[in-house]
């Protein structure tokens, strides 16, 4: 699996949750307290609730159906139902991931970030595979992440974001309509 970008740095807030998309995985992107940045499966492994509908406490990341706490690591350090005990042995599925450039980066493998960095573009959703919007795009100014087989976000560098975002917009509109 490749490395991609899945957020906006500026956009994971101390004690918020981001939910984000990378292929087909659901993803749940906080900052803990340690001022790190943490990029998850969006599941927790008890009964597959989503996390991102949890609470980020800073210290811990909170499950929304039985409150099960996870540490920044992903490994669970309280389970109430079991007056607080945690089972370092359960954890959530922790992707590699980076901060660099103003992006939040992922992989399921090996972690490669390469020298991406500008003034980062608010990203945009295409609703066409990565493959056909990657082929009208500079790969050295802009990243696709796809979000399965028929959709992908595109995130972009320009010092001139507003021209940028009228030719992304103005490109997706076009390859949408094309079908």
């Amino acid at each position: 699996m490749s490395t991609y970008i899945v957020a906006l740095d500026r956009e994971v807030l101390p004690e918020g949750l981001v939910r984000g998309r990378m292929d087909t995985a659901e993803l749940v992107i906080w900052r803990g307290a340690s001022g790190s940045v943490h990029v998850w499966e969006d599941r927790c492994p008890h009964r597959s609730s989503r996390l991102s509908a949890g609470r980020n406490m800073g210290a811990y990341l909170e499950d929304p159906y039985h409150g099960w706490r996870f540490a920044e690591d992903g490994t669970v350090i309280h389970v109430p139902a079991e007056g607080g005990k945690g089972h370092p042995e359960i954890s959530a599925h922790v992707l590699a991931s980076a901060v660099t450039g103003g992006f939040v980066w992922a992989s399921a493998g090996v972690l490669e970030t390469g020298d991406f960095a500008g003034p980062p573009l608010r990203p945009l959703h295409f609703g066409v595979s990565a493959n056909r919007v990657a082929a009208e795009l500079d790969p050295t100014k802009t990243r696709i992440t796809p979000w399965g087989a028929a959709a992908c976000m595109v995130y972009g560098i320009d010092p001139d974001a507003m021209a940028a975002h009228r030719m992304l917009t103005a490109l997706r509109r076009r390859l949408e309509a094309a079908g």
